[in-house]
């Protein structure tokens, strides 16, 4: 079952008051909060099983929200990540309209759709690229986004104050706030004096991101990295997480405290995962596997007071049209789809589907792309090419048998690997 049965009949009578589709009963539209996460990936959240308790300041908004147990962003690198939570589209649709770094004239965006509704619309991001420069202003009545280097952004308590100090100024309602707090990506800083929260100590200091033995390690491939150093890396980034989302909770705990939350349509996610040498490698904006794909996807709906958890995978494209649905506006066409009869408990309305990735644009020299069909898994360096068989750079993997994706099966199914090739092709020209 896609999702609980207790919290199946609450979410059907909030989505019968709501009406997917249909103009919602509130006697006001509900405020509608948007927090992109840098860097999450959700088999790290203690709302997943994860054994440290990263998001327990969380557990009170997880018991009212719906969490996507299979949520997965389109992209391993953030502006396309973020891009298509704004408008709903993926890095293909994205580069068709422009450059593909972010929302192109033309591309509806999700401040543009709800301010011509009647939302006040206000972003805060920091991160230096997600900014006017890249066209996620569009729509906003005001966006304020960090400048300089991505690994010098502005710690996640400046976005406390920030929010503190805008609440109080008792903004226009209904509004739409747009959120992008950094410290749970690289280099994971965290405050001396928060250091310890998540561990009872400071994270071991052997293996931070960034630092000389990493430098040493990536120059000479993955010689000399024991468990240790990745035990450490974990450690220092478990902990950047759980800084994270206290913040998170700090953010929340103003809204609620100003009476914005209970009535709110909020969702919290991310716009690509983190590789923590999984596949021999740190950070993200290098594989297509999924450990930078998979992301986490809550979804609270305006005065929810039940916990679902939802099993069908989705994508973060489809954040846009399920957020429009709910609020009772029309979507323009994207590459997402309404996640509401998934919210109903209709699997029948939400048949399978394909998630096609892209990391670059083809003709760059590190374009990879990917196909998740059903089970299986198809990543290919480069523009796949036409020969019959496993072409070079195909990887192909059995999800369900090899979640780690450990066992690369190309060269032993070449034709699952055509077939997924020209499936990935057809869908990429369409």
């Amino acid at each position: 079952m896609p999702i609980s049965a207790l919290a199946r009949a609450a979410l059907v009578l909030l989505l019968l008051a709501v009406g997917a589709g249909c103009a919602p009963s509130h006697p006001t539209p509900p405020d509608v909060v948007l927090i992109d996460l840098e860097s999450v990936r959700p088999d790290h959240l203690s709302h997943t099983g994860y054994a440290r308790p990263t998001a327990v300041r969380l557990d009170d908004f997880r018991d009212r929200a719906a969490l996507f147990a299979h949520a997965r962003a389109p992209s391993p690198t953030s502006l396309p990540g973020s891009a298509a939570l704004l408008t709903g589209l993926s890095p293909r649709s994205l580069r068709r309209g422009g450059p593909g770094n972010g929302p192109a004239a033309g591309q509806p965006t999700l401040a543009e759709i709800l301010r011509e509704h009647g939302w006040h619309t206000v972003g805060l991001s920091h991160h230096p690229g997600i900014a006017a420069a890249n066209g996620f202003d569009r729509g906003f009545d005001r966006f304020d986004a960090a400048t300089g280097r991505v690994d010098e952004h502005p710690d996640a308590a400046s976005m406390v104050a920030w929010l503190r100090e805008w609440v109080a100024s008792e903004p226009p309602t209904p509004f739409f706030l747009y959120l992008h707090p950094m410290n749970a990506g690289p280099p994971y800083r965290v405050p001396a004096d928060q250091q310890g929260v998540l561990l009872g100590r400071r994270p071991n200091p052997l293996f931070p991101y960034g630092g000389e033995r990493m430098r040493a390690a990536q120059m000479r491939g993955e010689a000399g990295i024991t468990g240790a150093h990745v035990a450490s890396l974990v450690e220092h980034y478990d902990t950047a997480l759980r800084y994270t989302l206290d913040r998170v909770a700090d953010l929340l705990g103003l809204l609620a405290q100003a009476g914005h939350l209970d009535g709110a349509l909020v969702v919290i996610t991310a716009n690509h995962g983190e590789e923590l040498f999984d596949h021999r490698g740190f950070g993200h904006g290098r594989t297509l596997h999924e450990e930078v794909l998979r992301v986490p996807l809550y979804l609270k709906l305006p005065g929810a007071t039940a916990a679902a958890t939802v099993q069908a995978p989705v994508s973060t494209l489809d954040v846009l049209p399920t957020v429009l649905d709910v609020l009772g506006i029309q979507a323009p066409a994207t590459d997402g789809r309404s996640l509401a009869p998934l919210l109903r408990g209709d699997p029948e309305r939400s048949p399978e589907r394909d998630f096609v990735h892209e990391l670059g644009a083809p003709g760059d020299a590190l374009y990879q792309r990917a196909l998740l069909r059903g089970r299986h898994k198809l990543i290919e360096a480069g523009d796949g090419g036409t020969a019959a068989g496993a072409p070079p750079g195909a990887q192909l993997y059995d999800l369900v048998l090899d979640p780690s994706e450990e066992n690369d099966l190309a060269a032993g199914s070449p034709e699952i690997v055509e077939r997924l090739r020209r499936e990935l092709d057809q869908l990429l020209a369409r």
